[in-house]
This record gives C-alpha cells, structure tokens and sequence, in this order.
C-alpha cells in the first residue's frame, strides 16, 4: 500500500522525482545497449550497470512504501555506490596481464563465496568441481605477470579469495571511478552504518524523530541526500555507456544536454565539480 499524506511537497520529493527521470533514462540506455558486442570487462560492466537500474528500482519502490525504510534506502544507495565503483574499475584501460588477474581475482572471489554457501549443506565431495575451481583460479593467479610483480602481502591476501578489487576498493574508487577519497569514504561509511545496523544508524533515535509511518524531516532529508548520490551514480555510468557507444547520436537533444549539465555541475564525486567521463 502507498503511503498517503497531506504533507506539503518537500526536498524529498524533488529528489525523487528527479531520480526518476535518471532510472527511465538509465532503463532506455541499457535496453538500447543490450547485445552490443564487447569484451569480458564490458559485458561485466554491461551487467553491473543494469543491476545498479534494477536497484534504483527497488529504492524508489521503498520510497512509496507504507513503511519508511530509512535505512534499507541507504543500504541500496550503498550498492549503487559500490555499483559505479566497480562499473569503472571494470572498464579502466589497462594492460592485458592486468585485465587477466583482475578477471581470475573475480572468478576466484565467486568460487569462494560459492563454497561458503555450499559447505553449510553439502558434504565436501558435493561440491569438489568448485573446490577444484578454486585451486585452477589460484594457480593461475600465481602464474599472472602482473600479479608477480605486486607486494607479498598483496598477493597472499588476493589468494584468499576474500576480495575483489585488485589494489583495494578505496583505491578503484580514487582511481579508476574518480571519487575525492574523503567523499567516498563518508558517503560509502554512513550508508555502511545502516546496511549493518552500527550504532551510528540507531543511537540518535529520540533525537531525530525517527517514526516509520510518519518520518521526521531529519529521515526525509537524510534519504534524499542518499537518493541524489544514487542518482548521481547512476546517471553517470549511464552517460559513460552512452558516450562511448555508436548509439550516442539517437540521444542527442534537450534532455541529454541537461543531464550532462547536471554531472558537470555535480560536487558529490570531487567536492568540486567533475565530468560526465
């Protein structure tokens, strides 16, 4: 059931209704894209940004709902955060030996979690082939150029298969996605206190009228600066595909001249205005 209110129109609801916009545009792109030819890190990065439209969905679905999930918000803005972090990592220029270990650090990463999830309720010889897989993942790894050429303790921790960013996430994010560190660093840790539940999403309860049927305007201003850095995140890996494909042309006009307006003026990357790139 949707929530209805005599409440006046608030920053919230100009936040949302911009968001909106930036989902269908972003839904348009993506369906216009769909089947382009690419390679490995682009079909990745293909995935990634779809993923990210789906759960603009979902947040602007919580939104609407009777509830009022402050904090599941967040914890979707968080995911797009960490979406676009990941959509530019996937897709930053690199040397083949690099784009090589990169892939089997991901392959590696999902054989690990697949044998966490396995072991809970199969016998180990249930899940050999994965387990197998792991170790094929592993001896490559150690057979990669590029990895060779990185730090010890690096590489022992990249063989753990208990990450996904080869360098860090903190690192892709400066780097490969652009972020001022600090920003990224604040956004991506306030939206952490709420997808786990740390004090900091549950300390300050009386104080900021946290009501889930009628929330206070401290809840509504906090999830409409999550919502503008998920929309900022959104719109521009969608600009990145559009701009670096043959389809850019068709979207030519009025609407896309703003949303490039927007990512110019933007502050939530740098602090200090950044590109559409």
């Amino acid at each position: 059931m949707e929530r209805t209110s005599n409440r006046t129109p608030d920053v919230l609801d100009s936040s949302l209704k911009d968001f909106h916009r930036v989902i269908e545009f972003g839904l348009r792109v993506s369906l216009r894209l769909r089947g382009q030819p690419t390679n490995d890190a682009g079909y990745f990065a293909s995935i990634i940004h779809t993923k990210m439209s789906i759960n603009a969905i979902s947040l602007e679905t919580l939104c609407k709902s009777e509830i009022f999930d402050h904090s599941a918000v967040m914890t979707i803005c968080r995911m797009i955060i960490e979406g676009m972090t990941l959509f530019y990592y996937l897709i930053e220029k690199v040397e083949n030996t690099q784009w090589q270990c990169r892939e089997l650090v991901l392959k590696l990463h999902d054989s690990c979690a697949r044998i966490k999830l396995l072991r809970a309720h199969l016998q180990k010889g249930e899940y050999q082939d994965i387990s197998d897989e792991r170790k094929s993942f592993q001896a490559e790894l150690n057979k990669n150029s590029y990895f060779q050429e990185l730090p010890a303790e690096q590489q022992k921790k990249l063989l753990t298969g208990e990450h996904i960013f080869v360098g860090g996430m903190r690192a892709a994010a400066t780097r490969a996605a652009g972020w001022r560190e600090e920003n990224f660093i604040a956004l991506y840790n306030y939206f952490s206190s709420h997808s786990h539940s740390a004090p900091m999403s549950f300390m300050r309860f009386d104080q900021h009228k946290v009501d889930f049927s009628e929330p206070s305007e401290i809840q509504r201003n906090m999830v409409a600066m999550a919502i503008n850095v998920a929309e900022f995140c959104l719109l521009r890996a969608t600009m990145h595909r559009l701009v670096k494909s043959p389809a850019f042309d068709e979207f030519k006009g009025p609407e896309l001249d703003e949303f490039q307006r927007e990512l110019q003026e933007s502050k939530i990357l740098t602090g200090s205005g950044c590109g559409q790139s």
